[in-house]
């Protein structure tokens, strides 16, 4: 299989991540994945893919969800046919300021699709601003397994967030 591009997943690495990474049969153990880029970029089917089927097997180690980052905002939502919690992380450079879901070259769709929201909902930018406390946004995640949620506190620019997974 020819990886065509910098960030495809080849078929060499989906066959180790089934026969390794996602060979974990205790169910005690949490499975989390980060990526550079979300799993419906393109090239990355195959990955996508392969989390999806190993959520719907429903049987061994748990797939808790996907975390990337690339789109320098914050976004949680659901992938594939097994719904994979898959949450984008802000980015840590006050020069980069979520500019999908902001620039005026970008049509309401991108907007809607890669912006950020605030606490309701709202689309909004979390300005960063060099040399303050929000000059930088990163989170620090933390799993509640059994109450099934992802707390995602900021440090920042931006909210902490709440996920259920």
């Amino acid at each position: 299989n020819e990886v065509t591009t910098d960030y495809n997943v080849s078929a060499e690495q989906i066959e180790w991540l089934n026969t390794v990474a996602l060979n974990l049969t205790d169910t005690d153990w949490g499975i989390i994945v980060l990526t550079h880029h979300p799993l419906n970029w393109y090239g990355m089917s195959g990955l996508l893919s392969a989390l999806n089927t190993y959520k719907g097997k429903r049987s061994g180690a748990e797939l808790i969800a996907h975390f990337h980052g690339h789109l320098h905002n914050f976004r949680a939502e659901t992938l594939g046919t097994n719904n994979i919690p898959t949450i984008t992380i802000p980015n840590a450079c006050f020069g980069r300021n979520n500019e999908y879901g902001t620039a005026s070259s970008y049509s309401d769709e991108i907007k809607a699709t890669y912006g950020d929201t605030d606490e309701s909902g709202k689309q909004r930018v979390f300005a960063k601003t060099a040399d303050t406390a929000e000059d930088t946004a990163f989170n620090v995640v933390v799993i509640d397994r059994q109450d099934r949620k992802i707390h995602c506190f900021n440090y920042g620019a931006g909210i902490d967030r709440e996920i259920s997974y």
